[in-house]
């Protein structure tokens, strides 16, 4: 059995387990919450982040990521878990290429990760390729 984990659960943890300050915090409790969209999320960015003047693409790209790392903690990517990862991506303004740019040791680590499960037997299944695919 797996399991299939939303936006709001894996935040709520993430902001009970961290010390977060100023704006992060703010965006971590948006994204625990149900009222993360779009339009909460550019009120967020015009009240607390454009205010300080701060660059938070690379915070953005590393909360992505602890969402992402939550949802292969099963090895696999559910319909849902894709479709709040899209729509964290989306929200945030994030690009592909930003995450091979200035993340990508983390997005290496992750799949590495995944890789090494799928091979760990030596046979890759049709339904582990699906989900490399996925991820």
């Amino acid at each position: 059995m797996t399991d299939t984990f939303t936006r709001s659960e894996v935040f709520r943890r993430y902001f009970n387990s961290k010390e977060l300050s100023g704006p992060i915090r703010s965006i971590v409790e948006l994204l625990a919450s149900d009222a993360f969209s779009s339009a909460s999320f550019e009120r967020l960015v015009e009240t607390e982040v454009l205010p300080r003047n701060l660059n938070i693409q690379e915070t953005l790209l590393d909360l992505t990521l602890v969402f992402a790392r939550r949802c292969v903690d099963d090895h696999r990517l559910s319909e849902a878990e894709i479709h709040e990862l899209e729509s964290v991506v989306a929200i945030f303004r994030i690009n592909e290429s930003d995450f091979h740019r200035l993340r990508s040791d983390a997005v290496k680590e992750i799949v590495y990760a995944q890789a090494v499960w799928i091979l760990e037997d030596e046979y890759v299944t049709e339904e582990e390729e699906i989900r490399q695919n996925d991820l």
